[in-house]
Order: structure tokens, then sequence, then C-alpha cells
């Protein structure tokens, strides 16, 4: 008798699972995708490497075009990459929630802004927002120029040697930059403080990537028994303790501050300590940090490291910015001031161009909370949707010849769809650094650009993908520097 209870009840199970998921199954019925295999769904479309990753995304967007169906497990994604469907998605009060798989971010970024639910989101970005207001940013530009002329003395170091890798040096500018600005503290991370920080980021970055598309992985307990799973403790404590140690640094000088009266300029941190107590523990606040250095640190210096790199292989376009610097800087090398990087307007353009090419965000994932409308097909509620950034950055309708580096291509006078090019997403849940890591990256390149002449052993035909969360290249950034001589 107990044999037959227990498959009845899996039955009734089976069942009630398969009625809950009806409309969605309807709906991959209907859409092109690949093959989805019971229980595992199209899993297996998506093993191999971080490199391989992205040539299968690529694949299977150019087969079966989009809206595209398909399973990672039991969960049906929906790939979308025409404009419209992706402002339908973005702009939707339905699709604020983020996709189950950003809870694999959760161990490193806790219940930071990133990966928060909305009800907590939207508490949290309404105070964090306003410490990147343009008058708030204006004051940091002193803080990108004194380290990125910390950056360019430690990159004299590389002068005559050939080819290196350029991300090391950025890495750790990025990092002190983030940290000054946001946290108020100077870590001194150029002078060789917490490479083992930088080295523990971009492996957390890997093994998040890669526990998102390998099934056997999404279950903590089998996970944290694996040598990945491991790994990732050693690496969350080196990132963890970074992060306490400079939020003790911060809460005792916010205490000294408070006592006696000082009116020094506010960074994120010190509206973050206003909140603790009211709105935030300490966990929260100890999230907050942590989102904001990696997430700040990274896609700044990914940014600025794919900027050089296409700078280096684009002599001519080089030469331009060049040129539009020393117009603005002349013979002088004093620091770039907020006015300047204003003026660097073609440099601006290169980097728009670029993170069109190589968008260091190239898919972003939401869960659908209640339907959502496209002009052709109903999203059900409970779906996840996989915006491709890359993909509709490359489309030829938007961006004629999408594979040459055409900077022009964003004056003012050239119209397209304002959702066909989001680079750091868009819609209310877009990215609040947007500006901050502009005027970072700007900082940065016009620094080094102004100091040095760069060429790369690579073309951009030779130029792999690979995805880590965020986009970056499998040959790296190799650059060879030779000082630049004063016209």
């Amino acid at each position: 008798m107990a044999p037959l209870l227990l498959i009845l009840c899996l039955l009734l199970c089976y069942m009630s699972f398969r009625f809950r998921r009806r409309r969605m199954e309807a709906l991959a019925a209907k859409l092109p995708g690949p093959t989805a295999w019971p229980l595992i769904g199209s899993a297996l479309q998506f093993l191999g490497s971080s490199h391989d990753l992205v040539a299968t995304i690529s694949r299977i967007l150019h087969r079966y075009q989009t809206p595209t169906a398909f399973w990672l497990g039991p969960r049906l994604y929906v790939a979308i990459a025409r404009p419209a469907d992706i402002e339908a998605v973005l702009t939707s009060p339905h699709a604020l929630e983020r996709d189950p798989v950003y809870r694999f971010l959760e161990p490193w970024f806790g219940n930071g802004i990133f990966t928060a639910q909305v009800s907590t989101w939207r508490i949290n970005r309404k105070h964090i927002l306003p410490t990147f207001s343009p008058r708030i940013l204006q004051d940091f530009v002193d803080v990108f120029s004194a380290q990125a002329q910390i950056l360019v003395r430690k990159l004299a170091e590389e002068v005559g040697k050939g080819a290196f890798d350029v991300s090391h040096y950025v890495n750790l500018c990025s990092l002190d930059i983030i940290c000054e600005t946001a946290m108020g503290l100077s870590i001194g991370a150029q002078d060789g403080n917490n490479s083992d920080y930088i080295r523990s980021t971009d492996r957390l970055c890997q093994i998040t990537t890669l526990r998102v598309f390998k099934l056997w992985l999404h279950p903590d307990w089998l996970f944290n028994l694996t040598p990945l799973g491991r790994e990732q403790a050693r690496h969350l404590r080196c990132t963890h303790n970074m992060v306490n140690a400079v939020v003790r640094r911060k809460r005792l000088e916010h205490g000294l501050n408070s006592n006696d009266g000082s009116t020094s300029r506010k960074v994120l941190i010190d509206h973050l300590l206003e909140l603790t107590g009211k709105r935030l523990d300490d966990q929260q606040l100890k999230d907050e940090v942590t989102t904001m250095i990696a997430a700040g640190k990274d896609t700044t210096s990914t940014v600025t490291s794919f900027v050089l790199l296409v700078l280096a292989i684009h002599r001519d376009e080089q030469e331009k910015v060049a040129e539009e610097l020393h117009t603005i800087f002349g013979d002088s090398g004093r620091p770039a001031t907020s006015r300047d990087l204003h003026e660097m307007q073609y440099l601006e353009l290169c980097i728009k161009e670029t993170m069109r090419m190589f968008s260091v965000g190239p898919i972003i994932a939401r869960h659908l909370t209640r339907d959502v409308p496209l002009s052709d097909v109903v999203l059900p509620g409970g779906s996840s949707v996989a915006i491709c950034i890359q993909h509709v950055h490359m489309d030829p309708e938007h961006f004629p010849e999408p594979h040459k580096f055409k900077p022009e291509r964003f004056v003012s006078a050239n119209r397209r769809h304002p959702f066909s090019y989001i680079p750091f997403s868009a819609g209310p849940r877009n990215c609040i650094g947007l500006r901050y890591a502009v005027l970072a990256v700007k900082t940065m390149v016009s620094t080094i650009l102004r100091h040095y002449k760069i060429t790369t052993p690579l073309k951009m035909a030779d130029i792999e993908l690979k995805l880590e969360v965020l986009l970056k290249p499998v040959q790296g950034f190799p650059l060879v520097l030779e000082p630049r001589t004063c016209s």
C-alpha cells in the first residue's frame, strides 16, 4: 500500500508542476530555440569554458533569431534582442525583479543594490542615487586625476619591455579610485596593497559564471562540497576581510568627524552610515559597500582596458584623441579638470563605440512577476528574460558595418532606437554609476595617452571573448608603450 501511495503522491506533484507551467510550455512551443530535454532543458548547449559560452550564445541567437526560448533545467528563459522588445521589458513594472541566477552572487554581494529584491532595492537606490549627482561627481575628478597620474608613473616600468597586460595596472588604479571616492579612504592599491583582493574578485567572477550554466552546481549544498565551492569560500574570505577593514576604518573616521563638526565632503559610505540603525543594519551596510567596490572597480577597469586596446589597434583614431588632448592641455602636464573632461568630445565618441562593440555586461536577466506583452508574443509571469545587449549592439540594422570601429556613429545627428544602445542597461533599474564610470574612464585613458603612444600585437579579428560575469578578451589586454613626445 505504501509504495502505491508514494507513486500516487509523486504523480500528483508532477501533474501540479505541469499544470502551473502550462502557459510557459505553451509559449516555448511557439518560439524557436534549441532542443529542451526532460529535467535538464537546454543545459547541454552551455557545456564548456567561459570562452565557449560566448560562442554558444552568439550561435543560438544567430540561428534562431529572437525572441528565442531555451530552458535551464526547469526554468524558461526567453532571449530578446530587438530594441522594442527590450524597451517593453526594461520599462515594465513587472520586470524589476532580478532573475534567480543572481543568487549565485549573494555569497559575495549579499543583499546589496545589485542583487536585492525590489522591496530592498527601491529603498536603498533612493538613498544611494544622490551620491552620484553631477555636483558630487565633479568633486571626484581631482581623485580620478591624482590616481591616474600614479597609474602613468607605474606604467613607466613597462616602457621598452614589449607587450604586457595593461588591465593589471588599470584594475589597481580603479580600486584606488572607487575606495577613495565611494569610501573616502586611500588604500594604496597601486603601491602594492590589496593585489590579493583583485585576484579574488577575478576568480569569483569566473566561478559565478561557471555555476550559472552548470546545473549540477546550482544546489548550494552540492556546490559547497566541490573543490570549486571550497575555492569560492577562500576568495570570499579575502574580499570580505578587505571590506570589513574598510568599513571599520570609515566607522572610526565617521565617529570622529561627527564629534568635531567636520564639514568635509560626503561620499557614499557617509550617507550609508547615516542610514545605519534607521533603515540599514550592519550587514546591509557591508553588502552595499561590497557591491559598490566590486562592481565599480570591475566595470570601470574593464571598459578602460577595452578602450586602450581598441585605440592601440586603431592608430588613426588614437592620434585624433591625442590631438584633441593637445588642444586642451597644450604641453602642460597638469591634471585633468571636470571642464577638461567635458571638452574630450572625440574621446567620448571612442568610448561609446568601444562599449558598443564590447558590452562589458553582455547579458542581463530579469524575472517576470506578471505577463509582459511584446509586439508579437506575451511573455508569461514566472518566466525569465535574457536581454542580449551585446547582440543588439552588433545588429547591422541599427549599426551598419557593426564590426568596424566607427566613433562617428555617436554624433548627435545619428538617430536610432533609444534601446538599441544600452551599455549600462536602461529603465528604472539601470546602472546608477553610468556617469561616474564614463568620467573615470575618460580620466585614465586621457592621462595615459598624454604620456604614451600605445600599440598592440593584436588585430580586431584576433580578439576572442569570454564571459566571466563581465565580457573580457581571452588574450587579455596586451599593450606596448612608447613615450609620447610633445608636438
